[in-house]
C-alpha cells in the first residue's frame, strides 16, 4: 500500500512539473514573439526605400513658406514661356541646369554597359510616340518639358503648376490681339494676362495629375502604353491602388519616385531600391523601385511561413493579381500590318497639293 502511494505521489509530482514547464514555455513564446515582431518592424523602418522617401516627403500635409502671388517677378504681363522660366530662375537659380541633365529633358540615360545610352532620343522609328508632323504636334510638345523645342527653355509649370493651362494658345491670342485699341479686345487681353498670372502663381510640388499629363496617356491614349498607368490613378479607390487612394495612403508619385536635384528615381536610374535582389531574371538585377524598398524582404508578421517565399514569389502574384483594372490596355503590337500595300507592294497616296499623305 505504501509503495502504491509513493508511486501515485511521484506521478502527481511529475505531472505538476510538466504543467509548470508548459506554462513557462508558453510565457517564453509570448515574450519572444513581440521581440521578433519588433525586430521585423525595425528592419522594415530601416528599409532603403523608406529612408529615400522620407528625404522627399513629409508625413503630414505639404506646407510652404512662400506665397507666389506676392513675388513681384510673377506679377508682370507675360507674353512668352521663356519669360516665365526666367522669372522662376530669378529665385530658383540652378533649377534649369539641373533639369537639363535629367532624363525628362534628354530622354537618355547611361546604361549599365559602358558607352551605351538608353532612352527614346534618337530612336524614334520604333517608338510609341512617333509622329510625322514636324511643324506642330501637340502630342509631342505636351510631354517634352520645354516651351518651344528640345533646346528651348524649361517649362517649370509642366511639373509644378497646379492647373493645366493652355499657354501656347493663350500666347498666340496675345500676339494677335495685343496693341489693338478696340475696347473689347483690350478687355480680352487683360483677361488673358490675368489668366497667365494666376497659373504662374499657383505653384505646387508635383502631384499625380502633373505626372499623369504625360504618363497616363503614353502611346497615344489612356492606358495604352502601360496597363498600370492611366487616368484612373488620378483619384483611385483602395481596391484599385491602396497606395495612391485618397482613403488609403494617398501617395503622390514622388512618394516612391524620390527626387534629388530634379533627378527622379525610376526604372532606368541607378539609385539603389533594395540592398539585395535575389531574382534570377536579368532585368530584375537592375536597380529599381521594388516592394522590398519599403516593406523589406520580410513584409509579413514575424515567424509566418509567407516570409519564406519572398525570394521566389513576386509580391504582385498575390497583391496585384491583375492589371488594367479600369481602362483597357494594348497587349500586343503587330508591326507587320504597318503601312499600306497595293498588289503586295508599298505605295503612297497623294493629297490635293500633290504631296504624300
Amino acid at each position: 500500500m505504501g509503495k502504491y502511494l509513493n508511486l501515485k505521489q511521484t506521478s502527481q509530482s511529475a505531472a505538476a512539473g510538466l504543467l509548470w514547464t508548459a506554462v513557462l514555455f508558453v510565457a517564453a513564446l509570448m515574450l519572444v514573439r513581440p521581440c521578433a515582431a519588433s525586430v521585423a518592424n525595425a528592419a522594415q523602418q530601416e528599409a532603403l526605400g523608406i529612408k529615400l522617401a522620407k528625404q522627399a516627403v513629409r508625413e503630414d500635409k505639404h506646407w510652404t513658406t512662400v506665397d507666389h502671388s506676392k513675388i513681384e517677378r510673377l506679377n508682370q504681363d507675360f507674353t512668352s514661356g521663356d519669360q516665365i522660366t526666367q522669372a522662376c530662375l530669378s529665385c530658383h537659380t540652378d533649377a534649369s541646369m539641373q533639369f537639363k541633365e535629367t532624363i525628362h529633358w534628354t530622354w537618355k540615360v547611361p546604361s549599365e554597359k559602358e558607352g551605351i545610352m538608353n532612352g527614346k532620343a534618337g530612336h524614334a522609328v520604333n517608338n510609341f510616340c512617333i509622329s510625322g508632323n514636324a511643324m506642330e504636334d501637340k502630342g509631342c510638345v505636351s510631354c517634352h518639358a520645354g516651351w518651344n523645342d528640345i533646346q528651348g527653355e524649361v517649362n517649370c509649370l509642366a511639373c509644378h503648376g497646379k492647373e493645366k493651362f493652355p499657354f501656347k494658345e493663350t500666347f498666340a491670342d496675345l500676339a494677335a490681339f495685343e496693341g489693338d485699341d478696340d475696347p473689347d479686345l483690350v478687355e480680352i487681353v487683360d483677361d488673358l494676362h490675368n489668366g497667365i498670372q494666376q497659373a504662374v502663381q499657383n505653384i505646387t510640388l508635383p502631384r499625380r495629375n502633373n505626372c499623369g499629363e504625360c504618363h497616363f496617356k503614353g502611346g497615344g491614349g489612356d492606358g495604352v502604353k502601360h496597363g498600370d498607368l492611366d487616368t484612373s490613378l488620378a483619384r483611385p479607390n483602395r481596391m484599385l491602388d491602396v497606395h495612391m487612394a485618397e482613403d488609403g495612403a494617398d501617395f503622390a508619385c514622388t512618394r516612391c519616385h524620390t527626387t534629388v536635384k530634379h533627378h527622379i528615381a525610376g526604372r532606368l536610374y541607378t539609385r539603389p531600391a533594395a540592398a539585395e535582389r535575389k531574382s534570377l531574371i536579368e532585368d530584375d538585377m537592375a536597380s529599381k523601385i521594388t516592394c522590398e524598398s519599403c516593406h523589406s524582404a520580410t513584409p509579413h508578421k514575424a515567424s509566418t511561413k509567407m516570409n519564406d517565399h519572398t525570394d521566389k514569389v513576386a509580391c504582385q502574384s498575390c497583391h496585384i493579381p491583375e492589371f488594367a483594372g479600369v481602362n483597357p490596355t494594348k497587349m500586343s503590337w503587330d508591326w507587320s500590318t504597318a503601312g499600306k500595300m497595293k498588289d503586295g507592294r508599298p505605295y503612297k497616296e497623294k493629297g490635293d497639293l500633290g504631296k504624300p499623305v
